[in-house]
């Protein structure tokens, strides 16, 4: 027999409470980014590969739904050899890998540079320390003499000079730094975090860096890579470190003509009440949403005034056959 709800029931199904789990963070900066960004409802893509959550993007990265990886990877093969190896110092370098993912990218053009020139040093640069960990040990799997070191350091917040500097004195050779998967589209201040990139290059370095564009007729193909269910796994599962569960709420992804942005929402259903200290509680409405991911689609002269506006000079820019995607090899103007 069916029973009717009783007040406490429906209280409990529409207020919920849970507790911000500081645990879940790999350091203190990361938890004050989480919270800061809770109070203000918006949820930066980076904090989406903290802890735990570098798995579920790995897992992403690697799945046929996603479909933005296979892209740059075969835009890599394809156009890498014949078209940006021959701009590349002939006597060696340094790859900088800016943001790695899990390495699988940089590995293939590794693979590439390997067959024609030394490699001195591979070194990957992450907000995620266990993001860092996926990609060294893929990496290093590929090629296990390899010197290579890893750096934690949020480059949409700081540039990364010193590293540089210091890698290039040991070596005596200039840096190819590497911006692949499309992640410049995702920070807040896309101009600032690729300003500290350029602010962290030599004068004989090359920064290659790939980039979804934005073609009106390709919306639906775009947010594709957005809409399965792997991606929602990967974007819920950052929300876990304040407690929230996917009930909690409905994803809607959807395209801001306006700003060219990919956005992904998560409304409430239910009341909530988030503890995120003794003293402090964040609250959501039934209704409230929470902004949890971006991603800005270039126009092809945007990206290339994005460049100019920066001093960076383009020395080669390839394109995939539905001219979507890009590979830029840009340098200090």
């Amino acid at each position: 027999m069916t029973q009717n709800p009783t007040e406490n029931d429906r209280r409990n199904s529409t207020n919920r409470e849970y507790i911000l789990d500081y645990r879940a963070f790999e350091n203190r900066k990361q938890f004050s980014d989480y919270l800061e960004a809770l109070r203000g409802k918006i949820l930066p893509a980076k904090l989406a590969y903290c802890g735990h959550c570098a798995y579920t993007h790995d897992k992403l990265a690697r799945s046929q739904e996603y479909g933005l990886f296979d892209i740059e990877l075969k835009l890599i093969e394809d156009e890498f050899p014949s078209t940006i190896l021959p701009k590349l110092d002939k006597n060696g370098l340094n790859v900088f890998d800016v943001g790695p993912g899990n390495g699988l990218k940089a590995a293939k053009v590794l693979m590439i540079l390997h067959q024609e020139l030394p490699i001195f040093k591979y070194v990957a640069l992450d907000y995620s320390a266990e993001l860092l960990k996926i990609a060294k040990r893929n990496i290093s799997s590929k090629f296990p003499s390899l010197d290579m070191v890893t750096y934690q350091i949020d480059v949409e917040v700081v540039n990364f000079r010193e590293i540089v500097v210091q890698i290039q004195t040991e070596t005596g050779h200039s840096n190819l730094l590497l911006f692949l998967g499309s992640t410049l589209s995702n920070p807040m201040d896309r101009l600032g975090t690729l300003r500290n990139i350029r602010e962290s290059m030599g004068l004989q370095d090359y920064l290659l860096l790939g980039a979804e564009l934005y073609k009106p007729a390709s919306i639906n193909k775009m947010l594709n890579h957005y809409r399965n269910e792997t991606f929602y796994q990967a974007i819920l599962s950052f929300l876990t470190f304040a407690g929230l569960k996917r009930d909690d709420g409905l994803l809607e992804v959807s395209f801001n003509n306006v700003t060219k942005n990919v956005e992904v929402y998560f409304e409430f259903t239910s009341n909530i009440c988030i503890h995120t200290s003794v003293s402090e509680k964040i609250r959501f409405k039934k209704g409230d949403r929470l902004l949890i991911f971006i991603s800005h689609k270039f126009t092809e002269p945007e990206l290339m005034e994005t460049f100019f506006t920066l001093g960076l000079h383009v020395s080669k820019v390839v394109f995939n056959r539905c001219r979507d995607y890009a590979l830029a090899l840009v340098s200090m103007d």
